[in-house]
C-alpha cells in the first residue's frame, strides 16, 4: 500500500477514543477471567487432596467457562468493529462517497508493526496497543498448549504418579493465575502512563460521548453474557448432581 497513512488531529483523536473504549472492554474481560478462577477456587478447591479424575473434571469445567467467555468477547469485539465501520460508512454516504477496504491487509504483519505516522500520539498509542495485544494472545496460546499437554498426561497416569501430577497441575494453575494478574497490572500501568502523557485523549467530553454511543449496546451484551454464563453453570451443576 502506497497511500499516505498520516492522520489528521481529528482522526488521531478519534482513534485514541476508540482505543480507550477497547481498553475498558479488555479490562472488564480480564476481571471476568479473574472472577472465573476465584469462583472455581471457592466452589471446588475445598479439600486438601484430589484424585486425577477430580482434577481433570475441574480443568474441563474451567476450560469450558473460559472458552464460552472468550467466544462471547470475540463476537462482541467483531460487532463493535462492525458498528464503528457502519458509522463511518453512513457519514461517507452523506457526502456521496464510496469507501473501499482491503480486508486482506488486516493480517499484514508488516503494516501492523509499522507506525502509521511519526510523532503522532494517537498512532503511537495504536502501535503500542497492537504489540501488547499480540503479546497477550501469544501468552494465552502458550497457556492453552500447556493446559492441553497436562490434560493429555492425565489420560496416561498411573495410580502411583497421581499425587505428583496433581502438584504439577496446581503449580500450573498458580502460574496461569499469576500471568492473568500480571497482564491486568501491565494494562493498568500503561493506562496510567497514557493519562499522564496524553491528557487530550482523556477529555471528559469524549468519554461521555463514547459512553452514550455504546451504553445501550453494552447493556445488551452484558445481559447476554451473564445469561449464557448462568445457564452454563446451571448445566454444570446439573451434570454434577446426575
Amino acid at each position: 500500500m502506497a497511500e499516505d497513512l498520516t492522520l489528521s488531529d481529528h482522526h488521531s483523536e478519534m482513534i485514541g477514543n476508540y482505543l480507550k473504549f477497547a481498553k475498558f472492554r479488555r479490562g472488564k474481560h480480564v476481571r471476568t477471567i479473574d472472577q472465573t478462577f476465584d469462583d472455581l477456587k471457592q466452589s471446588r478447591l475445598l479439600e486438601g487432596t484430589y484424585t486425577a479424575d477430580e482434577v481433570k473434571e475441574m480443568f474441563d469445567e474451567l476450560c469450558a467457562l473460559l472458552k464460552g467467555d472468550l467466544e462471547i468477547e470475540l463476537i462482541d469485539t467483531a460487532h463493535t468493529a462492525a458498528l464503528l465501520l457502519f458509522q463511518m460508512c453512513v457519514q461517507a454516504q452523506q457526502w456521496h462517497l464510496k469507501l473501499n477496504a482491503d480486508i486482506s491487509e488486516l493480517e499484514n504483519r508488516d503494516l501492523l508493526e509499522k507506525p502509521l505516522a511519526e510523532n503522532v500520539g494517537a498512532t503511537q498509542l495504536l502501535q503500542a496497543e497492537i504489540d501488547r495485544t499480540l503479546e497477550i494472545l501469544e501468552t494465552k496460546s502458550m497457556l492453552a498448549e500447556t493446559l492441553a499437554e497436562a490434560q493429555r498426561e492425565l489420560k496416561d497416569l498411573k495410580e502411583g504418579k497421581a499425587e505428583d501430577v496433581e502438584k504439577d497441575l496446581k503449580h500450573l494453575e498458580d502460574e496461569m493465575f499469576q500471568t492473568m494478574c500480571a497482564s491486568a497490572y501491565t494494562q493498568q500501568h500503561l493506562e496510567c502512563d497514557l493519562v499522564e502523557t496524553k491528557q487530550q485523549l482523556l477529555e471528559v467530553q469524549a468519554q461521555l460521548q463514547l459512553a452514550e454511543n455504546f451504553q445501550k449496546y453494552e447493556k445488551q451484551i452484558l445481559a447476554t453474557k451473564n445469561e449464557q454464563i448462568k445457564n452454563l453453570r446451571l448445566q454444570l451443576n446439573k451434570n454434577e448432581e446426575d
